[in-house]
């Protein structure tokens, strides 16, 4: 994360026990793991609510779909809907195979 080495690390101990003392030295690093864990504790609970909105927004979106096209009144008012959408994917696919073939 911060690319240090051993040697790095020997001197920034070395100068904390100096400045802190052997006494307070305990103290401080306890301090500094609780810091540290509620600093990832927070930034769990963020990125869990945002995956809680967004798996939210999609099942929104999802059934915004499904009750569109499983409205009965749609298919009462129009029947043969549903026919029409075969027929147009057929022709599509019709018109792109024959062009496919006429290309030498």
């Amino acid at each position: 994360m911060f690319d240090l080495g051993w040697q790095e690390l020997f001197v920034i101990g070395t100068v904390t026990l100096i400045v802190v003392g052997p006494k307070d030295l305990p103290n401080l690093l306890n301090r500094v793991g609780k810091v540290l864990g509620k600093i990832k504790q927070v930034a769990r609970e963020f990125y869990d609510q945002i995956n809680e909105t967004a798996e939210i927004e999609e099942f929104n979106n999802l059934k915004n779909d499904l009750s569109q096209h499983t409205e009965v009144e749609s298919y009462i008012k129009d029947p043969d809907m549903g026919a029409r959408v075969k027929k147009k994917n057929k022709v599509k696919i019709k018109k792109s195979s024959s062009q496919i073939s006429k290309k030498p």
